[in-house]
């Protein structure tokens, strides 16, 4: 009866092991603790494998768990993968992926307003709850005015995040001269020049240059569009003699 036991706790002592701590850190959060559970009974040591690209470094708390510190100034989210086996036994084994979160994206990269005009800035699909700086919980800021603006957002996965961003106006631009009207001696051209402070253009040809060679008379036009999509045309004549 006893050689049956003894045995039975032989066989059992050291069949599994289960590994546990947070899979997901928030981009404030510099470490975590991991732990692995054996068999009641087990005492076989535990090997520990991880992305070190991730960490800092790491350290024992004692022969079954370990704090983990990760390198800090995560721009974008990363997933760092720790591995655990039983010494001697490399069938039973276990991994959890942690999910190492980036810091607070806006779901806008507008940082200028155009005059007159308005923009939205939302904290994105990952948002459960958010706080602007006027009191308004609204998913998403609607911004008819220059200035500084704020918001405090909590993520699904419980992480808390702050920012805050200047909104700058942008004055229009799109006022295009193309000068006074010209007269060529004939064989001559000339080079119209529309600007190079717009975002497109498109003269009475159809091309899309910013500026247009002429060789014989007419009135030539161009249209053209800032930033902002204002839009401003001028028309020249040149004439032949």
């Amino acid at each position: 009866n006893f050689a049956e036991n003894d045995v039975c706790r032989e066989t059992s002592a050291c069949d599994q092991i289960k590994l546990e701590g947070k899979d997901t850190l928030c981009a404030d959060e510099a470490t975590a603790l991991y732990t692995a559970h054996r068999n009641p009974g087990c005492f076989q040591k535990i090997s520990w494998e991880a992305d070190s690209s991730l960490t800092d470094h790491w350290q024992a708390i004692n022969d079954t768990t370990i704090q983990v510190f990760f390198k800090p100034q995560r721009d974008h989210q990363e997933i760092f993968k720790l591995y655990t086996r039983l010494q001697g036994y490399n069938e039973i084994k276990d991994s959890i992926a942690v999910a190492l979160l980036g810091p607070y994206p806006h779901s806008s990269d507008a940082e200028s307003l155009c005059e007159g005009g308005s923009l939205q800035i939302s904290p994105g699909p990952t948002v459960k709850t958010c706080l602007w700086q006027d009191g308004s919980t609204d998913s998403a800021l609607t911004i008819k005015m220059p200035g500084i603006y704020s918001v405090i957002a909590m993520s699904f996965s419980g992480c808390l995040y702050k920012d805050s961003f200047r909104i700058e106006s942008i004055p229009s631009r799109a006022k295009v001269s193309l000068g006074p009207d010209v007269t060529l001696c004939v064989g001559q051209s000339l080079v119209l020049h529309a600007g190079g402070d717009f975002q497109s253009y498109r003269w009475q040809d159809g091309s899309v240059d910013s500026v247009l060679t002429v060789y014989n008379e007419g009135l030539y036009s161009v249209t053209v569009s800032d930033a902002c999509s204002h839009l401003s045309g001028d028309t020249v004549l040149v004439s032949q003699q």
